[in-house]
Formats: structure tokens, sequence, C-alpha cells
């Protein structure tokens, strides 16, 4: 499946074209999924890491009753469910489909969980079905790949069609924070020949992601009375002046760097804390930075690129100083190679159905680059817009929902490495 000429065909048909998949084309794949969506969304399962930032309800928080109901379902003959524990009552949902070749595997993996629901406009778990999309907090990210997943599973096992080899399906915990569920996963010695990380993509396939570095930056100036700002080094105005030298800094340098299928690293001041009182000059400021890396790149090498600069800018000052301090979270870029078996599968498998295959790659962080960085190939795809993910009126298009179900199908039946 790999050559210099570009991906070639998989060696088995389509799965659209196997005589036993002529009951597959017949079922009404549309209604099937979308249901199946639409029980996943009204199943609260909301990060726990948004509790102080909407509602008290204790039921909405954690992946326990989403994982029940994903573990239920599958719990039937020709698949092998596991639970595995990584936060109390926070598990990961591991399912295996044993394949003709059982030395093989192939991992469709997405996440349960989902952001808060803060502000939203609709009803966050009461979905609904209009103008061609369902509505509802996790509909794109990620509960409509879960439903293609599983879907495209079900429809495969139930005509019968064995895959030629071992598929699983990791539904796991925790990826809108800290990624501890896909963590677990690759920590318990789960490795697989390919990957299908489920996430919005509007169906195209993701084969590289910005890694992150969050860190804070501190200014440490000398308090004293407003009225004798002469007699102390105001913090807040030291950090001004530091973060517009070190935004021209690094603009710089990353006007220089470009990847070519997610563009430039980025520099952004999210979070600032800085004084103590209205009459009192600020002898401390602190700004915590959101670094977004691109391959190449690693979170430590960039974090030191802008140590080295926070240094140069500040050994300028006559009082005050800087210190930039560890991260308090860091990941990895990704990319896979265009040409592995993971790719040109889901490649032709979309292609089949219509949709036009060109290599994408996305500005945010998914689990995807802990499986790379377990020697796992993955790629990300999935229906939906990443536009529409976290939004106050989240939602995905039925259409793509269930072309969604078919593509991944046609690649769990033809994925042969």
């Amino acid at each position: 499946m790999r050559g210099r000429g570009g991906p070639s065909a998989p060696r088995r048909p389509p799965y659209r074209n196997c005589p036993e998949a002529k009951d597959v084309r017949a079922v009404d794949v549309e209604a099937m999924v979308t249901e199946l969506l639409a029980d996943l969304i009204a199943i609260p399962s909301v990060n726990p890491c948004y509790a102080n930032l909407g509602s008290s309800d204790a039921g909405q928080y954690g992946e326990g009753r989403v994982a029940a109901f994903v573990a239920g379902l599958l719990d039937r003959p020709g698949f092998e469910v596991s639970i595995q524990p990584v936060v109390p009552e926070r598990p990961n949902v591991i399912v295996r489909w044993p394949g003709a070749d059982g030395s093989r595997k192939l991992l469709l993996e997405t996440h349960m969980d989902t952001v808060g629901v803060g502000t939203m406009s609709i009803g966050p778990f009461s979905p609904t079905i209009t103008e061609g999309r369902v509505w509802g907090r996790g509909a794109c990210d990620a509960k409509g790949s879960l439903a293609a997943m599983i879907t495209a599973m079900l429809l495969l096992h139930k005509q019968g069609i064995e895959p030629l080899v071992d598929v699983y399906l990791a539904a796991v915990a925790d990826e809108e924070h800290a990624f501890r569920g896909v963590l677990e996963l690759v920590r318990s010695g789960f490795r697989a020949d390919g990957a299908i990380v489920g996430e919005p993509t509007n169906l195209r396939v993701a084969v590289a992601q910005k890694g992150v570095a969050r860190f804070s930056i501190e200014t440490r100036g000398v308090p004293c009375h407003t009225s004798q700002p002469e007699n102390g080094t105001n913090a807040i105005g030291l950090m001004a002046e530091l973060i517009c030298a070190l935004e021209r800094e690094l603009s710089s340098l990353y006007e220089r760097r470009v990847h070519p299928l997610v563009g430039r690293p980025t520099f952004t001041v999210s979070v600032i804390r800085g004084g103590t009182g209205i009459n009192t000059v600020p002898g401390e400021c602190k700004v915590d930075i959101d670094l977004r890396v691109i391959p190449g790149q690693t979170p430590e090498s960039a974090l030191d690129e802008v140590r080295q600069a926070v240094q140069r800018i500040s050994e300028g000052w006559e009082r005050g100083s800087a210190v930039v301090h560890d991260p308090f979270h860091a990941d990895a870029a990704m990319e896979t190679d265009g040409a592995a078996v993971i790719a040109t599968c889901l490649h032709h498998a979309a292609r089949n159905h219509g949709f036009h295959y060109q290599p994408e790659g996305l500005p945010c962080g998914t689990d995807a680059s802990k499986l790379v960085a377990a020697g796992i190939p993955a790629v990300v795809f999935g229906p939906g817009s990443l536009q529409k993910a976290h939004a106050d009126a989240e939602s995905v298009e039925i259409e793509q929902l269930t072309a969604a179900v078919h593509i991944l199908a046609e690649t769990i039946a033809g994925f042969d490495p």
C-alpha cells in the first residue's frame, strides 16, 4: 500500500462491493447513527475540570454513565468489552472485535467527555434534530465520531463481514483536560498497526497537528504607595513592556518557521494577574501563556527560546526581574506519514464515497499525538466542523455523520497493514 507514485489501492475491494454487504446498503444508516448520537448527547459527560464554570449539578460531570451505556451497547456475541480504570468513576471502554489475523490491530479511538455547558443557547443534553443537523453538547466533539465508529462496527458485524485484523474501539476519558484516558491506554501497553482518532475534521484526514506548552511568566518589581510611584517599580508595567518586546521577537522568529499543513507557531497571553490594591504600586504580575508548536519543534525547545528572549529583554531593566516558570501542561506536535497504511486506506474509502482526499493539519491538540509517540501511526478524522466544537449551539451535519459511518466501515473492512 506504499509507493512513490501515491497511495495504492487496498487489496480487499470496498466493503460496499462485497456480496455480503448488500444488506448494509439497505439499512437506514442515517436513522441508526442519528438515534445513537441523540442517545449519547442525552447522557451528560462534562469533564469535571469545568465544574467551577457552569452548573452545580454533580450528575453532569464525568464519563461514567456514557461508559456504561457504550459498554452495554456492545456487550454482545462477537465483541469483547473491558473497562479500563483511569480515575474513579471515569474509565475507558475498550472493545475488541476479533479479525482474521489477531496479530495485527486497527484502533478506533475517540473521547467521551465534553466541555462545559456555561452559556449554551440550546438545551445541552436535550438533543434536537432539525435543519439537517443534530444539536447538543458533544454533537461534533466528539460524540458524533463515537456514534459513527460504533455504528460502522455494528453494521459490519451484523452482516457477518469479518475484518482482516483485530479491530479495537477505545472510548476514552479526559481528552478535554489532561488526556489521562489515552495516556492510560498507551501506558497499559496497547499498540496497534494504525489508529483513527475521532474528532471533527469535516471528514478530511488530518495527518499533522500542533502541540502546546502552557506556562507562566512572572515579573517582580518593588511595591510602594501610589502617591510616590517613583519609589517603586511597577511589575505590571514591566510585564507590559516584556510582552510587547517578546511578541515582536517571537513573531519575527515564527515567520521563518512555517509547516505546510499547520502553519506557524503561535504565542498567546491568555490570563493576567497582578496588583493587590488600587493604591499600591504592584510588586508582582503573572501571565499564563499558550504556546502552540509545530512538527519539528518540541514544547521544551520552544520554551527554551522564550526563556532566552525573556532574559535578553529583562537584562536591560534598571530594577525588576522576570522569570519563566516550568510548564504546567505540555503536549507534543504530531505528524504521520501520508503514505502510512492507515492514511491510504482511509483516503481510498473517502474517495469511494465522493470525498476528495487532501492531507490536512489541525491547529489544536488531540489524542493522536500520544498514540504517535507510542509508535502507533494515527490520523484524525470525523464528522463535524472544529468551528462548531465547544460552541454555544454545538451541532453536526447528519449528512456528514452518515457518510462517516460508510467511510469508517470501508476502512475497517479493508485495513490490511
